[in-house]
């Protein structure tokens, strides 16, 4: 997300524009509520204000080549319930889901000449409370959200799964198997979170077979966009992160590199994680 404690212009800058990505996944809002035990999500900011500041960034983007994609997080700030809904799996209630679309509308009109791929929420199977989607409620969500996107930016895409595939992945699978398939443009998946031979070899062996997986398991259920591996992952000694898992700057490179070509082989676009 852009609210940060530190310039996100001059990441942008350094870091997308300065390495040449062509493709970057950004919000407004923190893709988390919770970071390592923290709340990160600044609760007093509306999420129906554009910084212009913000607004520039996304500009010099798209002016630039970059392919965005807007995850479509949302914290309730401006509900006086929003404690209340925070507490809890999201998206039970008829009048929570409608705050959602009209925030969902709002985004997309602001953001549709410069962003190409909506993406309905970040790992919506993480159970922390204000994060957490059940998976009935999620498809329930994207059958809402999905017609709010398309009467806005009918040239968008619109993006749906979003979560780790090693812990996530029967969730993931249920949002395969279900009739939102045919709806949407494209599902996406975390794939690596620094596991390799040396600490995960089953998951990392095994992983070619399941991405077959889940291609014939969403194809046959309708699904016809493309797959997107988001958030690889292979931090070096003196990087701070989740996941207890570290490696030389050469060996991070070659991990991130390997995987790269391996996603492009099977027909899969990739993408780095912050």
């Amino acid at each position: 997300g852009l609210w940060q404690p530190f310039d996100m212009m001059d990441v942008m800058k350094d870091e997308i524009l300065g390495l040449g990505l062509t493709r970057v996944r950004l919000t407004v809002n923190s893709l988390e509520q919770v970071t390592e035990g923290k709340t990160v999500v600044e609760l007093t900011r509306s999420e129906f204000i554009i910084d212009p500041n913000h607004d520039e960034i996304f500009t010099i983007l798209a002016e630039n080549g970059v392919q965005i994609t807007y995850t479509l997080s949302f914290w309730d700030k401006d509900c006086a319930c929003t404690e209340e809904v925070l507490s809890g799996p999201r998206f039970k209630t008829e009048d929570q889901i409608q705050r959602y679309l009209d925030f969902t509308q709002f985004i997309v009109s602001h953001f549709k000449d410069r962003v190409q791929y909506f993406e309905i929420w970040n790992e919506p199977e993480l159970d922390v409370p204000g994060q957490r989607i059940d998976v009935e409620d999620y498809v329930h969500l994207v059958k809402q959200a999905v017609p709010v996107i398309r009467q806005e930016a009918p040239g968008a895409k619109i993006q749906v799964g979003g979560s780790p595939l090693r812990w996530g992945r029967e969730y993931l699978f249920d949002i395969f198997k279900s009739d939102i398939m045919p709806l949407v443009d494209a599902i996406s998946w975390h794939p690596f979170y620094g596991e390799s031979p040396e600490c995960c070899a089953e998951y990392y062996y095994s992983y070619p077979s399941v991405v077959r997986e889940i291609k014939s398991v969403a194809s046959s259920h309708g699904f016809q966009g493309e797959y997107v591996a988001d958030e690889l992952n292979w931090w070096v000694y003196d990087q701070t992160a989740d996941q207890p898992w570290r490696y030389s700057n050469e060996q991070a490179a070659k991990y991130h590199a390997r995987s790269i070509v391996l996603h492009l082989g099977m027909d899969i676009a990739v993408s780095l994680n912050g």
